[in-house]
């Protein structure tokens, strides 16, 4: 029969393990918790990220970082996404600039 303190050296080492182990908590749920159809101007966006439905989240997500920092989301149905997703992948092959809106997967796995 173990002693107590061979149980206490167990438990911490399954502890240690489970947080190296286990991904945040963060990592695990979606990221949009509101999401907006507003159009924002081209001119406006710094980063464009699409984040498929997953093990982290049930939906997909559009993340837009707009110039002055700030993170909004997108409604994947928004009317206007698609014209924006069209100029930014036509912006990408033209030129080479770190400026451009720059479409990026996070995560390839789907439920």
């Amino acid at each position: 029969m173990p002693t107590k303190p061979q149980l206490l050296a167990a438990l911490t080492v399954c502890c240690i393990l489970l947080l190296h182990v286990v991904p945040s908590t963060s990592e695990l749920r979606c990221r949009c918790r509101r999401t907006t159809s507003t159009p924002i101007p081209r001119r406006l966006i710094k980063k464009l990220e699409f984040m498929p439905a997953g093990g982290h989240c049930r939906q997909d997500e559009i993340i837009v970082t707009k110039r002055n920092g700030f993170v909004v989301c997108i409604d994947p149905d928004a009317g206007w996404l698609p014209e924006l997703l069209r100029l930014s992948q036509r912006s990408r092959q033209n030129t080479t600039s770190s400026s451009t809106v720059t479409p990026t997967a996070a995560h390839t796995s789907k439920n």
